[in-house]
């Protein structure tokens, strides 16, 4: 890994991209090209950022298809300690995109200062899942509330669209149930999320995600067991 980076949290390719974009937890994401780290963020949403402990910029998903539309999404904690996910595009591929070019798709509020999630990822069904923390150890229980996003893990549509906002997949549990805010469902059991959107996971039927309400997607990431 290149020296220079400042409280790496996450690290991404985009599809055929030989780049390696790393995120930086004060509001950066840095590009890692042929060993060597850019000199100049590829993203400076600092100003925007509220870091310190848990919060900070945490997610970092490419368009499957970002050789041809430059788009990707965020998520980062707002000054007011709020989660948000917004849409970015890199308009000619290189290694800066224009901070400007910030489209706003969501805005979870947040009950305490760790826990939130963030984690984002794309499933061979062409569907955005973000994670979203329950906050804390979930002392609200917000894993269990369907009237709340907390706790869950969001199944959404960007793709098809050409900007916000994003849709709620027809196939999604609970949809038109105004009650449940939840475009996913989420239990109280441990994953691996990059396990469950693997291709044998994604299946006709409407998607049943489980999350241990709380507790921060990227934690368990990396558990392959």
């Amino acid at each position: 890994m290149a020296e220079g980076l400042e409280a790496p949290v996450y690290a991404v390719s985009p599809p055929g991209d030989p780049r390696l974009f790393v995120i930086e937890q004060p509001g950066r994401i840095r590009v890692i090209r042929d060993g060597s780290l850019v000199s100049d963020p590829f993203l400076d949403i600092t100003d925007r950022v509220r870091y310190g402990g848990e919060r900070g910029l945490l997610g970092l998903a490419f368009d499957p298809d970002y050789r041809a539309t430059g788009r990707f999404w965020v998520y980062y904690t707002n000054a007011a300690g709020n989660t948000v996910l917004e849409e970015y595009r890199d308009v000619d591929r290189s290694d800066r995109t224009n901070p400007s070019s910030g489209k706003f798709y969501l805005e979870i509020e947040q009950p305490f200062s760790n826990h939130n999630g963030g984690q984002l990822e794309f499933g061979p069904d062409g569907m955005l899942y973000v994670g979203v923390g329950g906050g804390a150890g979930d002392p609200d229980e917000n894993g269990q509330d369907p009237a709340t996003l907390l706790g869950s893990i969001l199944r959404l549509d960007v793709l098809d669209r050409l900007g916000p906002p994003y849709e709620i997949p027809a196939d999604n549990p609970f949809v038109g149930d105004t009650y449940r805010l939840r475009s996913s469902v989420a239990l109280r059991h441990r994953v691996r999320v990059r396990r469950l959107l693997r291709e044998d996971h994604i299946v006709a039927q409407p998607v049943v995600l489980f999350v241990v309400p709380g507790i921060d997607v990227l934690d368990s990431l990396h558990d392959d067991r």
